[in-house]
């Protein structure tokens, strides 16, 4: 039984269905969004924790993997042999040595090294940190740049204190709704001990996520290291930083006991910063945290020895969260997409913020936010709360007379605004390498609604159109990435879904055929989208080979040993290397589009939706025509659908 429920919630989440969050009043005296009744970590405690799947079954399907990017038998039979030799011997003792320190250990076998591979990478942060876009207000008179800045402010300030003082509801998937989404039901589990509450709610049919990451949203940062970066939090922090042009300025937003400011302070404080000259001469310091991560250590350690530049960074890394005032509003939307990530040059930009909120003089705003400490669902939380809280506040007017604004302003000396100047060409150089984004914004072919009633999964009918997109541009199949998230489980993050299959590699064969039949390709593409599912709910189980073989890798770097034969093959460094990066938001009303950039120079990045009558995506990449596939994408779809009629 927990198998076949946890199978739906993991089409649900699959598919970013928001899951049920009770609703009450839009405000409360008291400034939170949400009273629950139920404690927000309740369910914490008791998450299970991710299953470590049989080293034979993570062998198994690494090598299913494999099948469709070797190109001869020979290569094959040679990574079978290393992979089989793996699994007796060194595999086997690392898999022991996992299985032993996870016994130990309160969190999931994976999570610290997860983390860890974020914060080693010398790595760009542009190479990682996604973008999104909320939808404008339907007011019209919100959507001015101040307004817009105001309410998004206020209503992210209200879902922070919601969530430290826990009365943010616990993010829950109810499968019985009848029975778990009830007063009685919210009653009765509060009163259940924390040990062992997430059973007692599975039982019922009702599956908590895990919350862990949302905590790690606010008043953090990550510091620039030379190896490792670290993460660092400051829990006490009452202010954010505000940026506009390569200026700085922090606005307080609660008080000396953690409650909120009026929203008439912030209004001003805002409307303060947009009365000030626009200033786009000054040092490129915002630019530095794109550079590479071991540059930017270097320059920060140098601007920490200059003048009150230590109390400066003591106010930017402790801020609750940054806000991007832009100047400009660009016309092609391809563009829009781009400024979203890069700012101007990011010099108007603090990517090592846990987020940010950019707002356009126009009212279009949206995130970005740095990757290492959580992924989509605390996210997407916070987006669809805030937006929601947002559009159901009235407009905040500011007070007559606005305050003076407490700006910071760097000093600064040759060798750093060198460095500064550098890091702005280095930005500059990487966005005039991408290629797009290239935008089919409504492929109105087939949506969920026709997936559904030819009973096929919406999420891996796009999956494949990817496949035979790629396919027809380079007649081969590709390393691919889609996420899965793991949130059923303790400390859950992501585990890869392998959309690249013998199953969809022989789709693409048969669309390739010009004499195949219809029913040739309805088969194929049904039976692709079949092992596509199962390769989707596996993954959600924990059930996949990258995570598993991912731990175990890190682990013989931690013992200090040789690295095993079986990380050197050319198979699974291929594997490694993604060529297609794939993520959905899914058909998320409060959201507009979102993207990422590429992960290395190879790769196609797709950010994708499906709604009900249409699918859209945006590819983008480093001179790999990116239009193109996109095109062969749009061909695709259409082709498949035409096979069904």
């Amino acid at each position: 039984m927990f198998l076949r429920e946890t199978q739906i919630i993991c089409r649900q989440v699959l598919c970013r269905t928001r899951p049920h969050i009770p609703r009450q009043s839009a405000y409360f005296s008291s400034g939170y969004l949400h009273n629950s009744k139920i404690p927000t970590y309740h369910f914490q405690e008791s998450l299970p924790k991710i299953p470590i799947p049989p080293l034979e079954e993570s062998i198994k399907r690494y090598l299913a993997s494999a099948e469709p990017i070797i190109h001869s038998e020979e290569a094959f039979l040679k990574t079978k042999a290393i992979a089989e030799d793996f699994l007796e011997n060194e595999g086997k003792t690392l898999h022991d040595q996992l299985v032993a320190r996870d016994s130990t250990q309160y969190t999931s076998y994976y999570n610290e090294f997860w983390g860890n591979m974020y914060l080693e990478d010398n790595n760009t942060l542009l190479r990682h940190t996604p973008y999104i876009g909320w939808e404008n207000d339907p007011s019209p008179n919100k959507n001015t740049q101040l307004a817009r800045a105001t309410n998004l402010i206020v209503s992210s300030v209200s879902y922070f204190r919601t969530l430290r003082d826990e009365k943010m509801n616990p993010v829950v998937f109810h499968t019985k709704p009848k029975i778990t989404k009830t007063s009685w039901w919210e009653t009765m589990i509060r009163f259940v001990p924390r040990k062992v509450a997430a059973y007692v709610a599975i039982a019922g049919g009702a599956y908590p996520l895990d919350m862990t990451n949302m905590k790690k949203m606010f008043h953090a940062t990550r510091i620039p290291g030379m190896g490792l970066d670290t993460l660092r939090s400051f829990p006490d922090s009452k202010h954010i930083l505000v940026q506009r042009g390569t200026n700085f300025y922090t606005v307080d937003v609660l008080d000396d006991k953690g409650d909120q400011l009026p929203d008439e302070n912030i209004a001003s404080s805002i409307a303060a910063i947009l009365a000030e000259p626009l200033c786009v001469d000054g040092p490129s310091i915002g630019a530095l945290t794109l550079w590479e991560r071991e540059k930017w250590c270097e320059a920060r350690n140098k601007l920490l020895q200059l003048g009150d530049n230590e109390d400066i960074f003591a106010q930017v890394d402790s801020a609750l969260f940054a806000v991007c005032l832009e100047h400009n509003v660009v016309e092609k939307e391809s563009d829009q997409l781009n400024k979203m990530l890069f700012g101007e040059l990011s010099t108007n930009r603090w990517h090592d913020k846990s987020f940010q909120v950019f707002v356009r003089p126009d009212g279009v705003s949206g995130i970005t936010f740095e990757h290492s400490w959580g992924d989509g669902v605390a996210v997407l939380s916070y987006l669809t709360e805030v937006y929601d809280h947002a559009v159901k506040s009235p407009s905040i007017k500011p007070a007559d007379t606005l305050p003076p604004v407490k700006q910071l302003v760097w000093t600064t000396d040759k060798d750093v605004e060198a460095s500064s100047q550098s890091a702005k060409q280095f930005v500059e150089k990487f966005l005039l390498s991408i290629d797009g984004p290239a935008i089919c914004k409504r492929c109105e072919a087939i949506g969920s609604s026709w997936a559904k009633e030819n009973k096929l999964s919406p999420d891996a009918v796009i999956q494949m159109a990817f496949q035979l997109g790629y396919f027809k541009m380079h007649h081969a199949s590709a390393s691919t990435y889609e996420a899965a998230t793991t949130g059923l489980f303790k400390h859950g993050r992501t585990e890869t879904i392998r959309s690249c299959s013998s199953f969809s590699e022989k789709m693409c064969s048969v669309y390739a055929d010009p004499h195949s039949s219809k029913q040739d390709r309805r088969n194929a593409l049904e039976a692709a989208v079949k092992h596509h599912s199962k390769l989707a709910n596996d993954a959600q189980r924990g059930n996949g080979w990258d995570r598993h073989l991912f731990a175990l890798q890190k682990l013989a770097l931690q013992n200090g040993g040789p690295l095993p034969a079986f990380y050197k093959d050319e198979t699974y460094k291929a594997l490694s290397k993604i060529i297609l990066s794939t993520s959905t938001l899914g058909n998320i009303p409060q959201l507009a589009l979102g993207g990422f950039n590429p992960v290395n120079t190879d790769c196609y990045a797709i950010g994708y939706g499906v709604e009900k009558d249409c699918m859209q995506w945006m590819v983008s990449s480093h001179g790999r025509d990116s239009q193109s596939l996109s095109r062969a994408i749009e061909e695709a779809v259409n082709e498949f659908k035409a096979a069904f009629e």
